[in-house]
């Protein structure tokens, strides 16, 4: 199934999610279907599942974008597409994917080529993009001096 529908959600710790939403949509423009849910200092993980929880359209394919690896974030939605798997199994739910890393020039990067992709190669366009993104810069030279900070 292509994707033109899918759901990008971040799920971050405290306002990451939504500031980088903000940031591509300064960028971009207003982006369907991109929804952003910030895990708060002391939060209680099941409010925070159940705010996540609420986001998910039963009708649309979902790629989670995490910020760190094993943290809770991750870990809450994981859990959550797991439980979607097993329903998507018996037909009943749409595919859901979680990456981590999220970044800038990963979020621009699906929420602008998702359509026509399947849910599968927005996740492996998202890992792509996040890992092309991180580049070490070279010392400048500037009229033949290098410049270094």
């Amino acid at each position: 199934m292509t994707n033109q529908n899918t759901q990008i959600i971040l799920a971050a710790h405290d306002d990451l999610a939504c500031a980088l939403i903000r940031t591509v949509e300064a960028i971009a423009g207003a982006q369907p279907d991109l929804l952003c849910v910030g895990l708060s200092a002391g939060e209680d993980v099941q409010a925070f599942r159940g705010r996540l929880v609420a986001l998910l359209n039963p009708n649309q394919s979902a790629l989670i974008l995490v910020d760190l690896p094993g943290g809770t974030p991750w870990n809450v939605a994981s859990s959550i597409a797991s439980s979607i798997a097993s329903s998507i199994a018996l037909n009943r739910a749409p595919a859901v994917r979680v990456v981590s890393g999220v970044n800038l020039s990963m979020l621009l990067e699906v929420a602008l080529l998702r359509q026509g992709l399947d849910i599968d190669q927005l996740a492996q366009l998202a890992r792509q993009a996040g890992i092309d993104a991180i580049t070490i810069a070279r010392p400048a030279r500037v009229a033949g001096i290098e410049v270094r900070e």
